[in-house]
């Protein structure tokens, strides 16, 4: 037979009480050396009850902090996992912003590539400019001495 004296004194407070009114009242049956003399067995069970009586003390002295535990704990554990969903959270935004990172440069190469191509285009059409420029000269130059010698011819004839 087992007696789990602490737990039945939790689910009924009374017995406390009673079991602390038997040791005050009879403090002398309780006395170590006054129960061996007449029973060695019986000595260890007086200590027995008396650890148990203490015990039972200190348990419910912390019944509100192992309570309070209890609701810190799971504080915690709710706590640990809003903290691991936010990390899960943080590493996607720091994965997606090296992706952002490794795009951004690839188009700022592509855009530098565009730059010079476009600077590229812009001296070729300033030279295509003015050799059009150059080249309407040489036309009207050309025209001009082309009349005059086409007046010369006809006024030779």
């Amino acid at each position: 037979m087992h007696l789990d004296l602490p737990e039945k004194i939790r689910q009924n407070p009374q017995i406390l009480v009673q079991i602390e009114q038997l040791l005050t009242t009879k403090k002398e049956s309780f006395d170590s050396e006054r129960i061996k003399r007449v029973s060695l067995a019986a000595a260890p069970l007086a200590s027995w009850v008396k650890a148990n009586v203490e015990y039972s003390k200190v348990l419910r002295r912390i019944e509100p902090l192992n309570s309070e535990l209890k609701k810190f704990e799971k504080q915690l554990l709710s706590s640990t996992q809003s903290m691991n969903e936010v990390q899960t959270e943080l590493n996607t935004v720091n994965e997606h912003i090296a992706t952002l990172k490794c795009n951004f440069g690839k188009i700022t190469s592509e855009t530098e590539l565009l730059k010079s191509s476009l600077k590229q285009v812009q001296d070729t059409l300033e030279k295509a400019q003015l050799t059009s420029a150059t080249n309407g000269e040489l036309r009207r130059r050309y025209t001009k001495t082309l009349l005059n010698e086409q007046c010369f011819y006809y006024i030779s004839w």
